[in-house]
């Protein structure tokens, strides 16, 4: 359900969406391998997977430096291969957009880094600018529910 919500309030993410499973280290202790898990996997799970473009890769959470750097250039290579197919852009929408740019605009007018207010919005600190995001969330849900009726 979370992930269809998803889909309906980000549209077109899925062509920027890489499906990254973790643990993929207990997966091998057990003697299990990601390509047969996902098989016996809820069909929703592979439907993901299927709108997602087929990208997805396992990740071991249990590692050396050097395996762990091995890999985070596994993924790096999954995101520069999505990239290239992507023609170096990155999603967006006119949601994320106005969002954006009102946090944009307040890390400017507060002279602070983005980095700060996204903190700030993240625990819920900055009353003013969540109230902003708010309405802009409730607009575009009113506008999409009228477009839906």
């Amino acid at each position: 359900k979370a992930y269809d919500e998803l889909k309906d309030l980000f549209k077109g993410f899925e062509d920027f969406l890489i499906v990254v499973f973790t643990r993929i280290d207990e997966l091998e202790e057990a003697r299990l391998d990601l390509d047969g898990q996902l098989k016996a996997a809820p069909p929703k799970v592979g439907k993901i997977i299927q709108d997602a473009g087929g990208r997805y890769l396992g990740i071991k959470n249990k590692t050396g430096s050097s395996e762990r750097r091995q890999e985070g250039n596994k993924l790096r290579v999954e995101v520069y291969k999505l990239m290239n197919k992507n023609g170096g852009k990155h999603y967006s929408n006119k949601l994320l957009k106005k969002i954006t740019d009102k946090v944009d605009k307040d890390a400017s007018t507060r002279q602070v880094s983005t980095d700060v207010i996204r903190k700030e919005v993240a625990e819920e600190k900055n009353p003013s600018l969540l109230e902003k995001i708010k309405i802009i969330l409730s607009e575009y849900v009113f506008k999409n529910i009228c477009t839906i009726l």
